[in-house]
């Protein structure tokens, strides 16, 4: 038995660039209470090593809340980014943000190419508060580089265990679920990673992996049942022997019923407040229509005129605020968008997975594994980037 295939939140990287790319580098942006100070830390950090890496050529960048407000960028679209990487006279653009985690800091950084309007590469990662430092984050920085850049190689875990349905963990991140085939993580940076294969009554296996740019590491996670909590000796003057163990009565699957529909309702909820949210940001990008500002002349410097070509002067004060807490309420938003849209994929796949085990079979009330749903096997996949169901139908 083996694990179903999953995705990972670190893309493959691109392919290595000829020497001299232009390269700029957009000052961080520090969200959920994050400080200021340590996007500063990042962008100086990142912006030296492009300075100091060969093939690549650094050129001056700007705040990414100001290239967000000036080519009005909120959602930082590719189209749009990639008009503000022309203007910077760049052709690779590195941008991304800075937030605060339990206990550390979020970094999320992408590589656009400007050429093609597209992302080529991103990478998401959790440092401690400890290496958010001058000196301690060129470690960090520099496999976020190569990884951006294609500079390091990457490597592929294979995962096997000999239980099906287990949940599948690499640094933390969900990636799978086990099932008859091999899962094989390909693009994972080199260096050391910790895997976790574990489900309800198992013992977990915990394992430390070391990566290898172009090699495959297999790893075998095979989980041992917990063993049933011992019964209590009598009480009083009965004669004290071995311990018989009573059958549990079977039920009528009134519980994995009420599993399944109950799972099934939280995920059509989930999918309502995504569709909520996503309204709202449309709102929020409509409402910030009026403040967007566009050169009168096409050889002109000077944003002085709205989307219908009208004259009406740059933004006060004022409007600058109201701008910066639109943008910032959009950002809001669209991240309780994307998850409650992964929430309810997860959620839905798994009262699908529920819902055959309990009704598949009218021969077996409790949704064991005769009929369709011993020849249907369904899981939940959820990654960071998005959430999903995998499935195998044997015959």
């Amino acid at each position: 038995m083996g694990v179903a295939s999953g995705a990972l939140g670190i893309q493959k990287a691109q392919a290595q660039q000829p020497a001299n790319v232009p390269l700029a580098v957009l000052g961080l942006e520090a969200t959920d209470g994050a400080p200021s100070s340590v996007a500063n830390t990042i962008t100086d950090a990142l912006r030296q090593k492009v300075a100091n890496a060969k093939g690549w050529k650094l050129v001056p960048g700007k705040d990414i809340m100001e290239v967000k407000l000036v080519f009005s960028c909120p959602d930082e679209a590719p189209s749009c980014m990639a008009q503000a990487a022309k203007s910077l006279g760049a052709e690779k653009l590195i941008f991304g943000s800075v937030k605060r985690a339990a206990d550390g800091y979020l970094v999320t950084l992408k590589m656009l190419d400007a050429s093609k309007a597209r992302v080529d590469a991103w990478v998401a990662e959790q440092i401690a508060r400890t290496q958010a430092t001058g000196p301690a984050i060129r470690g960090p920085v520099q496999k976020w580089f190569s990884t951006l850049t294609g500079a390091g190689a990457s490597g592929t875990i294979r995962v096997t265990s000999d239980v099906v349905g287990a949940s599948v963990l690499l640094d933390g991140l969900p990636v799978g679920v086990t099932m008859d085939e091999p899962l094989e993580l390909g693009g994972i940076a080199t260096g050391r990673h910790e895997v976790v294969v574990s489900k309800p009554g198992y013992e977990p296996v915990r394992r430390d992996v070391d990566v290898v740019g172009g090699e495959v590491v297999s790893l075998t996670a095979p989980l041992d049942a917990v063993a049933p909590v011992a019964a209590p000796p009598p009480v009083g003057g009965e004669a004290l022997g071995t311990a018989e163990t009573v059958p549990a009565e079977e039920g009528d699957g009134t519980g994995m019923k009420i599993a399944t529909w109950s799972t099934l309702g939280a995920g059509a909820l989930a999918l309502a407040l995504g569709v909520k949210f996503s309204l709202d940001v449309r709102q929020a990008d409509s409402d910030l229509d009026p403040l967007r500002r566009f050169p009168c002349e096409p050889t002109s410097t000077v944003k002085d005129c709205n989307e219908a070509g009208e004259r009406v002067g740059g933004l006060s004060p004022a409007e600058s605020d109201e701008a910066q807490r639109i943008l910032d309420d959009a950002q809001g938003l669209r991240a309780l968008q994307w998850v409650f849209y992964g929430a309810s994929a997860a959620l839905l796949g798994t009262g699908l997975y529920l819902y055959f085990k309990t009704y598949a079979s009218p021969d077996d009330p409790d949704g064991g594994d005769l009929a369709l749903a011993k020849r249907i096997r369904m899981a939940p996949v959820l990654t960071p980037g998005g959430g999903g169901v995998s499935a195998r139908l044997s015959f």
